[in-house]
């Protein structure tokens, strides 16, 4: 193992926690405080909202990247600074999980004196059991279909832990539909994207065991289903985003159903679909869209 400095320690881990993918924790603890203005004068809420940045994510990825090297090697996608590492060495992955574990003891204590011993204990069991099975045991990362596709959804356990934090009412149930479908399809369209990589290794992914252009209608569907959500919630930005979301879903399954987006295509995804997902970010937070009946 390379001796590494302080510093690079520090900057490996901060890659390790893949900087691009805390948009999706920060986008699900704030979206329950929405217009909740107040908060912003409160220690607590800083510290959920700090806590769901680095300390979170180091452990998810630093645990999946070390189960999941060999496949990431391959795939183009992984490896840069903001997407997490390809070929960092094991025995630093090992290291960075053993401190992300004691970072996350650390703030559970603070979370437990806030909120309780048994609230952060369903909490805790759901970090890690997703993680466990998602990675290990069951490895449900590589397959079978659902539970490929179910596992992340212990993501959204940070909807309910920011209501529990800073004590906001709960979300309506609409609010818990749309983003299991959104979700359900962020994951698929993942798949899809890696379905080439998940094949030369093995796995059996919801898109790989249905092929790619089932796959694709499969996520036309959980785009259909996250529209009607939208449309229940009666807030027309809201609608709009799941609407466009909805129109790429289409296209790809129209022209390109049988082959995986390619780079050029994934970027231009990127930049229609990333501005979007901000503005709706700042219209919810700004304006409670998930919240307000």
């Amino acid at each position: 193992m390379t001796k590494l400095s302080f510093l690079e320690w520090g900057v490996l881990s901060f890659h390790v926690s893949r900087p691009l993918l805390w948009a999706i924790s920060v986008w699900l603890y704030l979206i329950p405080c929405g217009a909740h203005f107040e908060l912003l004068d409160v220690p607590k809420f800083w510290a959920g909202l700090l806590f769901v940045t680095f300390p979170l994510n180091v452990l998810t990825y630093s645990w999946n990247d070390m189960e999941d090297q060999n496949n990431d090697k391959q795939n183009p996608r992984k490896g840069s600074f903001l997407m997490g590492t390809s070929n960092t060495d094991e025995t630093h992955l090992v290291t960075i999980r053993s401190w992300a574990f004691i970072l996350n003891i650390g703030f559970g204590l603070l979370f437990a004196a806030i909120l309780g011993f048994y609230k952060v204990l369903v909490l805790c069991v759901i970090v890690l059991l997703a993680n466990y099975t998602y990675n290990n045991g069951p490895t449900f990362r590589r397959g079978p279909p659902p539970m490929d596709l179910l596992v992340p959804l212990g993501y959204l356990g940070l909807l309910q832990f920011s209501v529990w934090l800073n004590d906001v009412q709960d979300l309506p149930r609409l609010a818990w539909v749309f983003h299991v479908f959104m979700a359900l399809r962020s994951q698929l369209w993942g798949q899809i994207i890696d379905s080439k990589y998940d094949a030369f290794d093995e796995r059996r992914t919801t898109a790989v065991v249905l092929g790619l252009k089932r796959a694709r209608m499969l996520l036309v569907t959980f785009l259909i289903c996250e529209c009607l959500a939208a449309y229940y919630l009666n807030d027309r930005y809201v609608l709009m985003f799941s609407s466009l979301s909805l129109g790429q879903g289409m296209v790809e399954l129209l022209f390109y159903p049988e082959s995986p987006p390619g780079f050029s295509l994934a970027i231009l995804t990127g930049l229609v679909m990333t501005p979007a997902g901000g503005l709706l970010f700042l219209h919810s937070v700004y304006n409670g869209a998930f919240v307000v009946q």
